[in-house]
């Protein structure tokens, strides 16, 4: 505004797109500190009305928490994977992507919520593929960083770390799995959002696996060493049928999948699907309500799709390193034994037909459940 003679001119112009799209963000960080749900949602979609990417407030929401995670990783990041996915596939409708990103956002927002910061080592080491395996094996969180940040400096990318981090993810049946699904996440994170979020989305990830409760180290799933050391040394060349695993403990299913561990990989991860399917399909969900059980015997929903997000995770991981798959193959029973079926719900005895699932993959990447008294929709995972 200026004074001109006896005039008041007013600039109405527009400032720099930069600098709206600073202010924007600098609103939008603010909203995320005190979780303002609400206030979130308003600044990503002024962000996109700006003509801006609106998609970058997932990016700078991991830039403000990655720090902010003491135990590293948790749902949120991962589950910002798949919303970003569900982004893609409405790309002409705004407002349905606009729930993706707050869900995100809101998410990370929520977990990191009056969180203080937690640093990570600022060493730097040449990366070794098995000295950082070993180094998460002893839980030494400086070394670990400090070939993260020395890999990263020395110009590798994801795919260079990938084997490593998955090694030491499946080194032990820990976090329910966890740990393999997020080196998937982490991966589609990077190749979206490029060299920005690589090292807090690296860091944080091998900090998750790191404090991850290892499983294998109780008794209920203490055979999972063994069975990786028994591992194709059985004479039984063929896959066993998923009717197998019904039933079994965790000792048990990892037994049977060892002494099939010389039959195609492929072929045993078809049968273990069909077994873990076949748990998710005659789960009765009244149970998780009940109040008076042991326990051990706390199964609920997430238990049963758990399993099937890990077979998804670890066929992709598999099939990029073959050498990984025992290690897939008794991480995955422990699992299946985790949740076995309670008892057959009241809707399947009522539909009739077979409820045994069968699986069928066209093309190999797609893998399909079908039941025949669901058979007019398969549920299908890529």
């Amino acid at each position: 505004m200026e004074l001109r003679g006896s005039d008041v001119w007013v600039d109405i112009t527009d400032p720099p797109f930069e600098a709206r799209r600073a202010k924007i963000m600098a609103n939008l960080r603010e909203a995320f500190d005190d979780h303002e749900y609400d206030r979130i949602a308003r600044e990503i979609a002024r962000l996109r009305l700006l003509g801006g990417d609106p998609s970058d407030a997932v990016a700078e929401a991991i830039l403000w928490s990655y720090e902010r995670f003491e135990f590293g990783w948790t749902h949120a990041y991962a589950g910002a994977a798949d919303w970003l996915t569900l982004y893609d596939e409405h790309a002409n409708d705004p407002e349905t992507q606009l729930i993706c990103l707050l869900e995100i956002v809101g998410h990370i927002a929520d977990d990191t919520l009056r969180e203080e910061n937690y640093p990570y080592g600022e060493g730097v080491r040449n990366y070794d593929e098995n000295g950082f395996v070993s180094a998460m094996e002893d839980e030494d969180e400086d070394t670990v960083m400090a070939m993260l940040r020395g890999g990263l400096a020395a110009g590798l990318s994801f795919p260079d770390f990938e084997r490593g981090l998955s090694r030491a993810a499946l080194a032990h049946y820990a976090a329910f799995g966890h740990c393999m699904i997020y080196v998937t996440k982490a991966g589609r994170l990077i190749e979206r959002f490029g060299d920005r979020v690589a090292e807090p989305v690296l860091l944080s990830l091998a900090r998750h696996t790191l404090f991850s409760s290892r499983e294998d180290q109780i008794p209920e799933f203490r055979h999972y060493a063994e069975a990786l050391a028994s591992w194709g040394k059985g004479r039984n060349g063929t896959a066993p049928e998923a009717s197998e695993f019904k039933g079994l403990n965790a000792k048990n299913a990892m037994k049977l999948a060892a002494r099939h561990g010389k039959s195609d990989p492929e072929a045993l991860y078809r049968a273990l699907l069909a077994a873990n399917a076949d748990n998710m399909l005659h789960y009765d969900m009244a149970y998780q309500k009940q109040t008076d059980l042991n326990i051990r015997d706390n199964v609920g929903w997430l238990d049963f799709t758990h399993t099937i997000a890990f077979a998804n995770a670890a066929r992709k991981t598999c099939a990029k390193y073959p050498e990984l798959c025992p290690m897939r193959c008794c991480n995955w029973p422990a699992s299946a034994a985790a949740t076995t079926p309670i008892r057959t719900p009241p809707w399947m005895t009522a539909s009739g037909g077979s409820t045994t699932p069968t699986i069928s993959s066209t093309p190999a990447s797609r893998v399909c459940l079908t039941t025949a008294a669901t058979s007019t929709s398969s549920r299908c995972i890529t």
